[in-house]
C-alpha cells in the first residue's frame, strides 16, 4: 500500500526515517496497523503530472477546440465530502470545473467510544472515482499539484482525498 502522510512538521520525517515499522490506527497490540515505512521523494512525480495532463489535453484537443486544459483524476482513497458542500464546490474552489464524472456514493460514519454514539455521518465519493476537470489556465499543474499534497476534501490527514492524476 502506498500512502502520503501530509505534514509541515519535518521532525515527524526525520523520525520516520529512522524506525523500521510503524502502527497507526486501533488494536496495535493486537498486531492491527503494522507497517514498513519509506520516505521517497516526490520531485518525479511532479513532472509525471505535468506529462499526464499535457497528453490528456492534446488527446481530448484534438476532438474539440483546444481552449482549455483537462485533467484526469482517478481517486486512491474516499473522498470525505464536507457538510453544505458539493463535489462542484470543492473544485470551483480551487479554480476547476467539473467536465465528466464517474464515481459511486456511499456514506461515512465513525463510533464514539465515549459517548457510544454514532459521529457526524458524512457523505463520500468511493475510491476508484474518475473525474476529469477542465480549467481556462493553461499552467494549472501547479494547482492540481498542490491538491494533491493538500488532499481533497475533509479528513485528508487520516488518508482520504488521496488522488493521482494519470
Amino acid at each position: 500500500m502506498v500512502g502520503i502522510i501530509r505534514s509541515t512538521k519535518k521532525e515527524y520525517f526525520e523520525a520516520l526515517s529512522e524506525i523500521d515499522y510503524i502502527t497507526i490506527g486501533n488494536s496495535k497490540t493486537r498486531g492491527f496497523g503494522k507497517m514498513k515505512a519509506r520516505i521517497l521523494p516526490l520531485d518525479d512525480l511532479k513532472e509525471k503530472f505535468k506529462e499526464n495532463i499535457n497528453s490528456f489535453t492534446c488527446v481530448v484537443n484534438s476532438y474539440i477546440k483546444p481552449e482549455k486544459v483537462y485533467i484526469p483524476l482517478l481517486l486512491t482513497s474516499d473522498l470525505i465530502i464536507p457538510v453544505n458542500k458539493t463535489l462542484d464546490e470543492i473544485f470551483e474552489d480551487k479554480g476547476f470545473k467539473i467536465n465528466q464524472q464517474i464515481y459511486r456514493k456511499d456514506k461515512f460514519t465513525s463510533w464514539n467510544v465515549r459517548t457510544n454514539n454514532i459521529k457526524t455521518a458524512y457523505e463520500t465519493i468511493k475510491s476508484g472515482a474518475v473525474i476529469i476537470l477542465e480549467s481556462e489556465d493553461i499552467n494549472c499543474v501547479d494547482k492540481v499539484w498542490q491538491m494533491f499534497l493538500d488532499g481533497l476534501g475533509h479528513r485528508t490527514g487520516s488518508g482520504f482525498g488521496s488522488f493521482f492524476s494519470s
